[in-house]
């Protein structure tokens, strides 16, 4: 589906089979790659301590936000278009949702990965 000049397209994603099924959404604007996650069950106040995530105003009383999967400065790229996305974000966004369930649990985020420091 094609809006605001950007390309979207939405699936159903889990970490495992034991895991719940989240919606994905990607969003392909000019050589840039936005992935949503929508529906997260955590209070509005909980979802800026979640490592690894974007959350916009807008989108924060939906339970929706920008997964940070890869570094994407042009020393550091770690997927560029043509990648195949079976091999690189699919499992990406797998291996979140682990962490981001583990954390549900815990309340500790046990991935590693680097983040822009949240303000």
């Amino acid at each position: 589906m094609k809006q605001n000049g950007c390309f979207h397209v939405y699936g159903l994603l889990r970490a495992n089979e034991h895991s719940s099924e989240y919606k994905i959404e990607f969003c392909l604007k000019r050589n840039r790659i936005i992935i949503l996650l929508h529906g997260l069950n955590v209070p509005e106040q909980d979802l800026n301590r979640i490592p690894h995530i974007f959350v916009s105003q807008s989108d924060a009383n939906s339970g929706t936000v920008s997964l940070c999967l890869f570094r994407n400065k042009k020393e550091k790229r770690e997927f560029k278009f043509g990648d195949n996305l079976r091999e690189t974000i699919i499992p990406w966004i797998q291996e979140w949702l682990y962490f981001y369930e583990l954390y549900l649990i815990t309340g500790k985020w046990y991935g590693n990965g680097e983040h822009p420091e949240k303000s």
